[in-house]
């Protein structure tokens, strides 16, 4: 299973041992193959003689496709997330590029979909009750999740997949929700919805509670813009 997730300060994504991270080339033949982080702060591939250009994907899975210009990714409609402020990074889709020299490339993963971070807070001033779910149902007709071809050499954006299905976000381990309204500049909470980078001009959350109560709100009153943002902190 992949692992990688942010710390819960958000300053960064953490490779975890298991991860799986799919490599391309520009060279003819087998374009792809299978890396497994394993701790290592490198990692070694073997490409053609005649490969200028190295492109990776995360996370990989064998039905990826085996050329660059046409990688399968995915926002899955049912997301998961270990507990308040931590990331399951396999939510994320993220690609890299880099030219090779000297038989070594940099790559930088750039986040391919855009997160919502919702900062979900409690009117009660003392309260046990917690956010085991969330539905995510934007813009009515709008593919927002699901699989899309993407050309990975060209640094597009996942804009649009082929489902428009409400997300749905399960926490495994949630947490009694906090009485105030929170800092956006304070990630230890929030829970993180992975989603096509598009412009909802309404927006619909579905909020299902430890104690079995269903909460409804919309954001109908301004539009939420995920086009050139990585994270659009939410106050609930």
């Amino acid at each position: 299973a992949v692992r990688t997730a942010f710390s819960s300060d958000r300053e960064k994504l953490s490779w975890e041992t298991g991860d799986r991270i799919g490599v391309y080339h520009d060279a003819s033949g087998i374009q792809n193959s299978l890396l497994e982080y394993k701790g290592d702060s490198q990692m070694t591939v073997s490409l053609p003689v005649d490969a200028a250009h190295i492109y990776s994907i995360f996370p990989y899975s064998s039905s990826a496709g085996e050329a660059p210009h046409n990688v399968s990714v995915t926002i899955p409609s049912r997301q998961t997330q270990k507990e308040p402020g931590v990331l399951s990074g396999v939510m994320w889709p993220m690609a890299a590029a880099a030219a090779i020299e000297e038989d070594h490339a940099d790559l930088m993963f750039c986040p391919l979909s855009a997160l919502l971070a919702l900062n979900i807070y409690s009117s009660e001033p003392e309260t046990d009750e917690s956010v085991t779910q969330v539905r995510v149902t934007p813009t009515v007709n709008k593919n927002f999740c699901g699989k899309a071809g993407m050309d990975i050499t060209s640094g597009d954006a996942f804009t649009s997949g082929d489902s428009s299905s409400p997300i749905t976000l399960t926490v495994t381990n949630p947490k009694p929700l906090k009485s105030e309204k929170p800092d956006r500049k304070l990630f230890n909470d929030q829970l993180y919805v992975s989603i096509a980078r598009q412009t909802y001009a309404y927006v619909k959350f579905d909020i299902f509670t430890s104690t079995g109560k269903l909460y409804t709100l919309t954001s109908n009153a301004t539009p939420i813009n995920t086009v050139d943002t990585d994270v659009t902190a939410i106050n609930i």
